[in-house]
């Protein structure tokens, strides 16, 4: 059944899962979009039974042209897939936390912020709440915004998977992914086979904070980091851990191939850590 919108399409979609977008071919979607729990967003449609997929020919372009609320604004265990989102104000694409074992998955899309929000803000609080991002390409412009933001904090055994996405921001401070897992006890990250490049002042390619954290799991591997910008900061990873001092264990491995340097801290929070230059190490 057809709709002139996509937020009609959601709201009509009388327990479908499924809600399927058509490109339109030179104009965009002038709409935010509040997908309900269970929901796929999407212009491919996977056919079971190793059949392929049909696909619209082209991806669909959300663009609101008014207002600082999310472009697309997730709820529990929903997808969006194959779409092309530019943020001019709010967030691309942002999720609440939600229930306890929730999922929110995004793949295959791109989101653009070229204003002072994240293109991806992800809020995963909520006990065994998981994260897939992959294959995207996602980037920022503008100087504190960052290609993904996780917040875990406090949360008891999230789990985030960020995947083969091409990652580039351009401001000062505008990281390409961070997850802050302060707090967070039996956490798992994997960040793998992305590839990130950072051009402004003292922005990492992958920034994690696992500040008071409680056997959790972080993995970055077969990742490309790029930090172009000048600055005494601006690592490819920069991991961040009190471990050391206050007997917290937590489990880190690095395998990737940097265009700057690695930060590992673990240090008395009361005292400052010594930084160094990564232009001349």
């Amino acid at each position: 059944r057809p709709f002139q919108t996509i937020e009609q399409g959601v709201n009509n979609a009388e327990g479908h899962s499924v809600v399927f977008v058509t490109g339109m071919a030179g104009r965009p979607y002038n709409e935010h979009v509040i997908l309900q729990s269970g929901q796929t967003l999407t212009s491919e449609i996977v056919l079971p039974r190793g059949l392929g997929s049909y696909s619209a020919g082209t991806v669909p372009l959300l663009q609101p042209s008014a207002g600082s609320d999310p472009v697309v604004t997730m709820a529990d265990n929903t997808t969006v897939r194959r779409m092309h989102i530019i943020a001019d104000q709010g967030p691309g694409i942002y999720a609440p936390s939600g229930a306890a074992d929730r999922t929110i998955t995004i793949r295959d899309s791109t989101i653009s912020s070229t204003g002072y929000n994240d293109a991806i803000w992800i809020e995963n609080h909520a006990p065994g709440a998981e994260v897939l991002i992959s294959h995207n390409t996602i980037s920022t412009r503008q100087d504190w915004t960052y290609g993904v933001f996780i917040n875990n904090e406090d949360a008891r055994s999230p789990r985030v998977t960020l995947e083969d996405n091409v990652i580039t921001t351009r401001g000062n401070s505008g990281h390409g992914m961070v997850i802050d897992n302060a707090f967070t006890v039996n956490g798992e990250v994997a960040a793998r086979d992305n590839t990130v490049t950072t051009w402004g002042e003292n922005a990492d390619g992958i920034l994690m904070d696992s500040w008071y954290a409680i056997g959790n799991s972080f993995k970055a591997t077969g990742n490309f980091l790029t930090a172009e910008g000048d600055g005494p900061f601006g690592y490819g990873v920069s991991y961040i851990d009190t471990g050391a001092i206050d007997g917290i264990s937590n489990d880190t491995s690095y395998d990737n191939t940097f265009g700057c340097t690695i930060y590992a801290a673990a240090f008395d929070p009361s005292t400052l850590p010594v930084f160094t230059d990564p232009e001349t190490d």
